[in-house]
Parts: structure tokens; sequence; C-alpha cells
């Protein structure tokens, strides 16, 4: 399977809203605080804000030609030259190592970006995304903490895993 990655386009947005609005489970796949799925031009008009208001840099997975993920970083911090990401597969993609290949990428990516000469890229995740802490610790990042009960999820509380990767880290990989 072809795996590469092409910029967000606006063109993607609606497959984007789909999965957020038909994602059964949204909430424990985002570390963000959980929002009510807004209509749908609520949602474009925010995420075409944020693309062009240089506040978040998203691309789009594809497995042979078809988009069937994002990547996004976000929350950049020019003094300490970090930057948060994030990532979204669709569920008919999941388990096939298109995550793994699209995150190595996206960190290439972002760790060549002109300009910017990140030192490090963080993502946090929710202790029980067995997924999502392979996918992490499979590009080499390492766990830096963990904030305890920082989810509320099926009714209970739940830990939130913080994870880095320091650009010396990736170019000695």
């Amino acid at each position: 399977m072809d795996v590469s990655l092409r910029p967000a386009q606006e063109a993607d947005l609606p497959l984007y809203y789909r999965w957020q609005d038909e994602e059964p489970h949204w909430d424990r796949y985002s570390c963000g605080p959980v929002q009510l799925v807004h209509p749908y031009p609520v949602f474009r008009a925010r995420y075409v804000e944020a693309l062009s208001g240089g506040g978040e840099i998203a691309f789009s997975v594809l497995a042979d030609a078809r988009v069937v993920g994002r990547m996004v970083a976000y929350d950049e911090n020019p003094r300490n030259r970090s930057m948060e990401i994030g990532y979204y597969l669709s569920e008919d993609a999941r388990g096939q190592g298109i995550g793994r290949e699209a995150l190595a990428l996206f960190v290439g990516i972002l760790f060549t970006w002109p300009g910017k000469r990140l030192h490090k890229l963080y993502a946090t995740t929710w202790a029980e995304n067995l997924a999502s802490i392979a996918l992490l610790e499979h590009a080499g990042f390492r766990l830096d903490g963990r904030l305890r009960d920082h989810y509320m999820i099926d009714g209970r509380y739940s830990d939130e895993l913080c994870y880095s990767l320091l650009r010396s880290e990736w170019q000695g990989a």
C-alpha cells in the first residue's frame, strides 16, 4: 500500500467532519475538550481560519491516493521551538501500518520545515489508547509524564500520557 501525505485541502473538510460526526468514540481519540459537533458551515469556517491563520499545520493521510486520515501540528511555542501533534485514521484504515508510515513522514516534514527549526514535538493520549501509545513509541517518542485522572471517559476518570520526540533523537534514529 502506498502511504503519503499532502497538505489538507478545503475539499477534505467534509470527510474530516464526517469522521468527527460519526466516530462513536471521538472522546477517546481527542485529548482536547470534547466539543459538540457544530453544523458543517461552522466547522468549515473554524478549520479554514485555523489553516489560513497559521495556527495549525494539517496534512491528509493518503493510502493508495484515498484520504484515510489526517495529521495536525498546532500550539507552536516559538520560544521553546516545540509543537503539539495529533492524528486520526478512519476506522477502515486502522491496524494496517498506515499510521506508522504517515507519522514517520509527518515528523520528517515538521523537523525539516523551512524556517521553523523545531526542537521538540509532543503528543498526548489517553492512557488506555494502546494503539496510539504503540504508534508514538514506534516513532521514537518517549513518555514524559502522566496527568492522573485527567480524562472523564465512559463515566470514569482516566490518565493522560504525554510523549515527546526531540530533533536530536529523530536525527539519530
